[in-house]
């Protein structure tokens, strides 16, 4: 079986925290228990989210199977009945159905809320039509929806939250995106999945201490590249002056620094003026190389 995908990890782990926080698990105790003004924020994220309401009832349509027995278990605690979870068989997938009453009805904000309802709200969306990727590769967080409606509603209480999202459109469909490392961080901590975003800086700092260090090898390589290349020219450029014969005839000081040249062909110029009688600056061993190539060039 293949490993889960990044972003189906992040999905998981938020519907084990939410499940947990609920009480159905009493492996420890738990120190915060889902409010039913929690719970309900959460659905109406989910509902508003996958939620197709027809004739009969209310149908949540999910590929996560995860998500919709966690719904069906909230809605079990709320001491709603017959509740269940079917599967629907496709070519390519397979897809989960939790077919609710029209009587039922999630609705956020709320007239009772409390200050926790808002993030569940937006762990409920985004579980349910929200994407993020690997953050090793590059940052990017979306939910997206058919519905402008949704979109339009999750953008003004982000606005209100002071959640950086931007909104564009793509084959039919609205989204709201995030590319800011920092302001992935942020909502994924919003929505309680803390350890991801710590996983995310974690990464960040990886990456640009990476890079930083490529740079510094990078700028390394092309000064000595740059250095090779300069001192290669020199050396040949002697060299045809002395089979031309008119390398004896020039000047002490060009002879001087042909001679040291050759005598070190790989020696970076800062350190090859230090070799002359008497040292010579960077500045004039270069005037008197470039000079030799020069005059190369007319041979």
């Amino acid at each position: 079986m293949d490993a889960p995908s990044y972003c189906a990890s992040v999905k998981a782990y938020l519907c084990q925290r939410t499940l947990e926080e609920s009480g159905y698990t009493n492996t420890k105790k738990q120190k915060f228990l889902l409010s039913p003004c929690c719970s309900s924020a959460f659905l109406a994220g989910v509902a508003d989210s996958i939620g197709k309401k027809g004739s009969k009832d209310i149908k949540l349509v999910s590929e996560n199977c995860q998500l919709l027995e966690l719904c069906s278990y909230l809605l079990i605690r709320s001491e709603f009945t017959n509740i269940v979870v079917k599967t629907k068989e496709g070519k390519k997938s397979t897809t989960y159905v939790l077919s609710l009453p029209l009587d039922i009805s999630f609705s956020y904000p709320a007239s009772k809320e409390c200050s926790e309802c808002l993030p569940y709200y937006f762990r409920g969306a985004f579980i349910s039509s929200g994407y993020v990727l690997d953050p090793s590769n590059e940052y990017h967080l979306e939910v997206k929806s058919k519905e402008k409606s949704f979109c339009e509603k999750l953008l003004s209480l982000a606005h209100d939250a002071d959640i950086a999202f931007k909104k564009t459109t793509r084959r039919g469909n609205h989204l709201l995106y995030m590319k800011d490392s920092e302001d992935i961080a942020d909502f994924l901590t919003l929505i309680g999945g803390e350890k991801y975003a710590m996983e995310l800086m974690n990464k960040k700092i990886f990456k640009e201490i990476s890079n930083h260090t490529n740079r510094i090898n990078n700028y390394d390589q092309a000064n000595l590249s740059r250095v090779i290349g300069s001192a290669q020219t020199a050396v040949e450029a002697i060299r045809v002056l002395r089979k031309k014969g008119r390398l004896e005839s020039l000047p002490r000081e060009l002879q001087e620094a042909a001679m040291v040249r050759e005598s070190y062909p790989d020696m970076p110029l800062c350190q090859l003026c230090k070799q002359c009688n008497p040292p010579l600056t960077k500045s004039g061993m270069n005037h008197r190389l470039q000079k030799l190539i020069s005059l190369a060039k007319e041979c």
